[in-house]
């Protein structure tokens, strides 16, 4: 599941894009059932950790331009990445598996680091309202396991909010969502 595939072209990778669709919902599928034991394990950590940065961390789209103005979230139509649906998934993944009953925060600390939450927070830049929501479950998540990140979390969204703020042109798409966290 960690393979990346270009979603703008959509006749592209047609049949592995869709096997890789049925792989993380039989995923899904499988942490919410009860075979699901067993999960709790180094690798498994890792890979997940892995397969989440692979498919979500990426450069975003430049700031879509609507006649010459900028794109306003409270009065354009939102712009919706190609890929949503596939992301949905990969961040559905995500919070089932931190979630369950056997994630261990202390494994789960290696993987998701100072570093792995600054580039959480910096896709809060999507135009894509589903993903800023979906960053939003992400982080309270990990604000609820790995605990020791709380203070880089909260550091690094008084930085972005106090940039909004205080510097030209004060744009960022995702303040409401950071407000709201």
């Amino acid at each position: 599941c960690s393979n990346v595939y270009n979603f703008e072209d959509v006749t592209a990778d047609v049949k592995s894009k869709e096997i890789k669709r049925l792989a993380l919902d039989e995923l899904i599928a499988f942490l919410k059932s009860d075979a699901s034991r067993g999960i709790g394990t180094e690798p498994i950590h890792e890979e997940m950790c892995a397969m989440f940065s692979a498919n979500v961390f990426r450069v975003l789209s430049p700031p879509s331009v609507i006649n010459g103005a900028d794109f306003d979230p409270e009065e354009d139509e939102p712009v919706l990445e190609p890929s949503w649906p596939h992301l949905q998934s990969v961040y559905d993944l995500f919070c089932v598996f931190m979630e369950h009953a056997e994630f261990q925060p202390a494994i789960g600390r290696k993987y998701i680091d100072a570093n792995f939450a600054s580039r959480l927070l910096e896709l809060f830049e999507s135009e894509d309202p589903r993903e800023r929501d979906m960053l939003k479950s992400v982080l309270h998540r990990i604000y609820g396991q790995i605990i020791p990140l709380l203070a880089h979390i909260r550091r690094a969204t008084n930085h972005i909010v106090h940039k909004f703020v205080l510097e030209p042109p004060g744009r960022h798409n995702g303040i409401p969502e950071l407000l709201v966290m």
